[in-house]
């Protein structure tokens, strides 16, 4: 816990440092207000430390507090550092709208479920794969030279399980924040985009998501269009 709340510190002496400086550049229309904030830095840092502490049990890198650090300065600061979450049920065409704001309007998306899918791809560098197999056996995995993990076959091992899907989410839930919180920060900062959009499927279920996002848009439908 000791090492958490140094590395909380640290980033967000990093992140105040980024906020000053590139203000601007990260969309916020005044940098003269965070460049008066600066000096109240330390103190800000100590407000997100309950949320960081109880969100991030496991060990992490270093870059997930600053990212995480640098969604919750944007609450201090405005929704412009925010992305806009992306929600809604099976079949209320949340897929459709995704694809509409990528190809219509260029919009950055950053998709979970794509996420949630390419972790568990034995070449994905987290290493989620490896976790998997160890902690579910070799009968998850599809037959063929690839030997990749069968979705249906996980399925059907954790379905009527809750505890094995408790393994599962705690090997791949930190893993798929993690990628979810970088695609942010690239969308961004790295790319410069105005806007960053994050497709969640189960955003109101996921206790303490929903603070990361400056605007939520839900998509929903009739019951007799889902059906269809």
């Amino acid at each position: 816990m000791t090492i958490q709340i140094i590395a909380t510190i640290i980033s967000s002496l990093i992140t105040g440092f980024i906020l000053t400086r590139f203000g601007y550049r990260l969309g916020v229309s005044d940098n003269k207000i965070i460049a008066s904030l600066s000096p109240l830095l330390p103190l800000l840092l100590l407000l997100p430390l309950p949320f960081l502490l109880t969100s991030f049990t496991d060990s992490h890198h270093l870059l997930d507090y600053l990212i995480l650090l640098l969604h919750y300065y944007s609450l201090r600061l405005g929704s412009s550092l925010q992305p806009i979450g992306l929600t809604g049920s099976i079949a209320t065409g949340k897929s459709t709208v995704s694809t509409m704001l990528r190809s219509t309007y260029s919009q950055p998306i950053v998709d979970v479920d794509s996420i949630a899918h390419s972790i568990l791809l034995p070449s994905h560098p987290l290493g989620a794969y490896a976790e998997v197999v160890s902690a579910f056996g070799t009968g998850i995995l599809s037959s063929g030279p690839s030997s990749t993990i069968d979705r249906t076959a996980l399925g059907a091992v954790i379905f009527s399980d809750a505890s094995k899907r408790r393994v599962l989410n705690k090997i791949t839930h930190p893993k798929i924040r993690r990628c979810m919180l970088w695609g942010m920060v690239h969308g961004k900062v790295v790319r410069g985009e105005r806007q960053v959009w994050v497709d969640v499927p189960l955003l109101f279920e996921s206790p303490g998501l929903r603070y990361l996002f400056g605007a939520i848009v839900l998509v929903s439908t009739t019951k007799e269009l889902q059906r269809e």
